[in-house]
């Protein structure tokens, strides 16, 4: 299992974006284009480049292959189908996971709590282990990134609302996938993987003031 993440988004610049940007390959470059706002545009070309250099250094492809879906929207490489990947990101951070076996993941931003959306994401036991949290922002985003992270691995779109309150009830600890949570000071990343993956802390890569 290959885990990268960036982080410090808000010390990019325009300049930092023009760089990502020139090196993603045409069929990318139309995709980040296609994002009206800056940090939209380094999010798509951060992921892209990442998950390019993951592939370089560890699995030696040269250049980012192309892309299919599956029906659900989930991406995957047509011509190296054995290589499973996912990339997400948010106003904080930027994550990109690669293995051998199927892999999801989710980033989310802590923010301050949502009681609408979180009584339409989560369960009642799952509300009370958030409201009796010291940090109930954190523990909304652990949970949310777990469900999100599960969904990616499975390669299956969102689900109805009470469907998705109670998919980690449904999710047993002793069968695949693993998921494990990492809580930086901002923002919560989830991974879901098959129970062989050793997942180690996410080799971050900071930008520089």
């Amino acid at each position: 299992m290959f885990l990268e993440v960036i982080e410090n988004l808000d010390q990019f610049t325009e300049n930092d974006l023009i760089r990502e940007l020139n090196i993603l390959p045409p069929q990318r470059l139309r995709k980040a284009l296609q994002f009206l706002h800056f940090r939209d545009r380094l999010c798509s070309a951060l992921a892209f480049n990442l998950l390019a250099s993951v592939l370089k250094k560890h699995f030696n492809i040269p250049q980012l292959p192309p892309f299919d879906f599956l029906p659900s929207g989930k991406p995957f490489f047509k011509d190296y189908p054995h290589i499973h990947f996912n990339i997400s990101h948010c106003s904080s951070a930027v994550a990109v996971a690669v293995d051998n076996s199927p892999v999801g993941v989710d980033v989310e931003t802590v923010k301050p709590l949502d009681r609408e959306l979180l009584e339409f994401v989560c369960s009642s036991e799952e509300i009370d282990l958030i409201l009796s949290s010291k940090q109930p922002e954190t523990e909304f985003a652990s949970v949310w990134t777990k469900k999100e992270a599960l969904l990616k691995f499975h390669g299956t779109a969102i689900p109805n609302p009470n469907k998705l309150k109670i998919i980690l009830e449904e999710h047993l600890p002793d069968v695949p996938p693993f998921l494990t949570t990492f809580i930086r000071p901002n923002y919560t990343l989830s991974i879901a993987s098959t129970p062989d993956t050793p997942i180690q802390y996410p080799l971050l890569h900071v930008k520089k003031p």
